[in-house]
Order: C-alpha cells, then structure tokens, then sequence
C-alpha cells in the first residue's frame, strides 16, 4: 500500500512497528500532492525541505525512544489562517499577497505550537475562503468532482485529506467552516467545545465564534488529534458503560432526533441516510427520542448579526484602505457588518444567551443530537440555488451554525455518496465539554458505514 493512503493511526501503528519511516510517509505525501494539486489547488505552500528535516528527526528519536504519541512522524496540514513562525499568514487575501512581508509571524499559533510538540510534522498551508468568510473556497476543487466545491472556509484542509495528501489537517469552524467541507468532501470534521483550543495566533472571523479543529479520514485520526490540541483523555470508552467485545456500549446514550428546523428543505436522500444512521444506533442499543428544538430561525439570525459585526470590525478598515484587493463577496458582507449598530449586536448577543438556555432545557435528558450535518450535497461551481430564494451562505450554514451558536462540540461523518456520487454527511452534537461521549457516538456512526474503502476521482487520478 502506499504510505499516503494510510490514515493517522494506521502510519503511527507502521512508524512504531518500524514498517514505514516518518521520511517514507512525508515524502509519499508530497509526492500525492506535487500529482494532485494541479487539479485541486489545495494548498498555498509545501515546505517538503523543512519538513524532511524534520522528519528525518523524528525517525531518529523514534529508533531511540519509540514515538511520543500518535502524531510523532505525522505529516499534517494547516489552514492558511493559522499562523507559523517565519511563513506569511495569507488568509486567503489577496491584501496580504500583495504585502507578504508584513503578515510574517515571529512565532507558531498556539495550536500549532501544541501540535509540534506532539511531533506532527507540518509539511504545507491549505487554501482558506477569503479571510475564512465564506463557505465555498472558489479556488479548490472537490477531489469527489472537479467541477464542484470543497466547501468552505477550510475547503483546501478537506480536499488535502480526502485525496489522501495528508490524513489528518487543522481547520477552523465560526459557522460551520470545518464541518462543511468535512462533510462534502466526505471526511470527519470536528468542531470543539469552544475554548478548549486556543485562538492565539489565528486570523479572527469572529472573535466570539471562532474555533479551530481537525479535520480527517476517521473519527479516530480527528480525536487524536483534538487530544494533543487540548491535553484532553479522549478515551474511546463511554463513561461508566460496561464495553462489549466490539468496544461499544450505547445503551446509557440518549440520542435526540430534531423535530423541528434540521429536516426543513433538506436532500431527500440526506435526509433518508440521517435515518438510517438513527435507526443504526437504536438498534446497536442507544435510546433515541424526538425532540422540538427552539427558534432556529432566530437563533440563525442572531448569528449572522454576530458574526456580521465582529467582522466588520476586525476586516472592515480594508474596505478603506484596499478595496479592489477584497472579491465583491467579500467586500459586501463586510460593508453589511460595518453598519449593524451597536443596539442591535448587543440584542443579539442576548439572544444567543437565550436561546443557548433554552436549548440546555430542552436537551437536558439527551446526549446527543443526531441531524444531518448539511441540506444539500456539494453543487457544480456557479450552479442556481435549488431554492433560489435563500442566500447561499445561509442554506449552507443553516444545520451547522446552532453548534456554534449554541456553544457545542459537532461532529460530521460520512453517511454514504448520493445518486450522482457525491459523499453526505451526518452530525452529532453534544453537550459542552463532553467531547468523549460525542467521540463515542461518532465511532459507532462510523461502524454503520462501509466508507473506508471509497475513493475520490483525485485518488484515482493519482494512480
């Protein structure tokens, strides 16, 4: 097999048994992107030299002391937001391009600095939607079709994992921006409870929703990495459940299925392969029961008043000082968020209290939600709405964006391709900072789906 097709816990299982070299796997890595990304446009930067040299060093400490940890030797990507010391911080910008040299950081994002230290070896940035505000990335491609979106804003890390260049890559999520692309281009994508990664050394979106989390083949490969990002035990056991042979044991979960809101307009094949998911955990155990969640609608318009503002404050000064640098989508929601007022961030603000209240009353007695992580699977580049009276932004955000706003960890797993072959999404989300719980559910999410065996056109491409 070659070394690139392996998932993060598959190469940390070969790196320790001493079956593949760190420098095997980053050079197989690169070889699969130097291939693929004229077709995808994935990445920003490869740093193949001074990831070698660090994967030359962690071969030689792994033949001393053995590995670290799951990440030590493991090529991984980061979204091109994220900051690394000495690498322009582009951000999908077209001002910063313009200005490499003033956007050099001195030192690694936190999270990065975290993932280092675990011996990850970061070998290239991944395309990000301009400023990470926007959920298409227009200049990827989906390595499922390349005629179609990666989603965004981390498009490039989820087209990078699921082409197999790289297992495992870091995004971030203010909206949905890790679970969409996840989700479309038929990869795990995990948002966290907010907080418990660190936001030091990211471009800001929105300084209340912003949260970085990984992205990868399987829940496994994500979890591992959410651990070294958080110093969390993210034991693959539920708590206080007696395991079966299997390692599963679902019977103490409360699984809610939404009444209301996550259904409304959504694929009917999505819609049928989220059944089928629930009808999979009831019958491996899990109590599932219907509940009527609150004020979707108002909740997601409080959101985009949030995430307007906070925008328009942070990236607002460019439409001054370098307007014809910004795309017209860009430039109009933040002119949009330059003018909400003051009364009307703060009402929303309150809203999103109240409603998040409302939520913890209601789902008091459930674990897990279970919905479909997106209403509709990835569309043609330029393609008309199939509800062509909704904004695009908000029919891709819609099913992501209570998570966030709401202050849960989520979780999208592939569910499955639709008639046209594209993958779809199903998504978990729990209760704050109970990530182990979510994690378990989503393993055995995964056990309903014969997924691993699906390869993207940009595998094949690759042969």
């Amino acid at each position: 097999m070659d070394a690139a097709e392996l998932t993060l816990t598959q190469a940390h299982r070969a790196i320790a048994r001493a079956e593949v070299s760190p420098v095997e796997l980053l050079d197989a890595v690169c070889t699969r992107v130097a291939a693929l990304d004229s077709h995808l446009n994935a990445t920003v930067a490869v740093f193949h030299d001074a990831a070698r040299s660090c994967a030359r060093a962690a071969e030689r400490e792994i033949v001393r002391n053995g590995p670290r940890g799951p990440l030590h030797g493991i090529p991984i990507s980061v979204k091109e937001i994220v900051d690394l010391a000495g690498v322009p911080t582009l951000a999908g910008s077209a001002s910063r391009a313009a200005h490499p040299d003033a956007h050099v950081p001195a030192r690694d994002a936190v999270a990065v600095r975290r993932l280092r230290e675990a011996g990850a070896i970061v070998f290239a940035t991944s395309r990000s939607h301009e400023l990470a505000y926007g959920v298409t990335t227009p200049r990827t491609h989906n390595p499922w079709r390349y005629d179609r979106s990666p989603g965004g804003s981390s498009g490039g890390a989820a087209a990078l994992v699921a082409a197999r260049c790289g297992p495992v890559a870091l995004g971030t999520d203010t909206a949905g921006s890790v679970r969409i692309p996840a989700s479309v281009c038929g990869t795990v994508g995990l948002k966290p409870t907010p907080g418990l990664v660190p936001r030091t050394g990211i471009v800001p979106l929105s300084e209340t929703l912003d949260t970085p989390g990984p992205l990868g083949r399987t829940v496994d490969d994500t979890a591992a990495v959410l651990a070294v990002l958080t110093g969390m035990d993210l034991n693959p056991g539920l708590p206080d459940a007696t395991r079966l042979p299997n390692g599963l044991n679902l019977s103490e979960v409360r699984i809610g299925v939404p009444t209301t809101y996550f259904f409304d307009g959504c694929d009917p094949e999505i819609a049928a392969a989220t059944h089928r998911t629930i009808a999979a955990l009831d019958e491996l155990g899990a109590q599932t029961r219907e509940v009527a969640l609150p004020y979707g609608q108002e909740l997601a318009t409080a959101g985009g008043i949030v995430v307007g503002a906070e925008a328009g404050a942070e990236h607002g000064g460019l439409l001054e000082e370098d307007p014809d640098s910004l795309t017209d989508e860009v430039r109009s929601k933040l002119a949009v968020g330059r003018d909400i007022s003051a009364v009307d961030y703060l009402d929303a603000q309150r809203t999103l209290r109240s409603v998040s209240r409302r939520w913890d009353a209601v789902l008091r007695d459930i674990d897990v939600l279970v919905t479909p992580t997106l209403a509709a699977t990835a569309r043609p580049f330029g393609a008309a709405s199939t509800d062509p009276g909704q904004d695009p932004r908000i029919r891709h955000t819609r099913l992501t964006q209570p998570a966030n706003l709401t202050g849960r960890p989520a979780i999208t797993i592939p569910c499955g391709l639709d008639t046209a072959d594209i993958p779809m999404g199903v998504q978990l989300i729990g209760r704050a900072h109970e990530e182990n719980t979510l994690l378990a559910v989503a393993r055995a999410v995964e056990m309903t789906v014969a997924w691993s065996d699906r390869v993207p056109l940009a595998a094949d491409t690759a042969q």
